[in-house]
């Protein structure tokens, strides 16, 4: 909740912040880089996953909003 706060902060207010990838928000808070992992092939995802989990990587989780 810090982290959205502070995000929100930097973007004028939470609703600015609405839609968008929790992994964006983290790269434009820390400048470090980030991955969008697609679920589409679960296979390659979760050795993605699993690779970063055993790396001790931040992973986020986001989901889209279709209008």
């Amino acid at each position: 909740m810090l982290i959205e706060k502070a995000y929100a902060k930097i973007y004028g207010n939470y609703s600015n912040i609405e839609v968008g990838y929790s992994a964006d928000a983290l790269k434009d808070l820390t400048g470090a880089p980030s991955e969008y992992i697609d679920l589409k092939d679960l296979e390659v995802a979760w050795k993605k996953m699993n690779y970063a989990l055993h790396n001790n990587y931040v992973l986020t989780v986001s989901s889209k909003i279709d209008s």
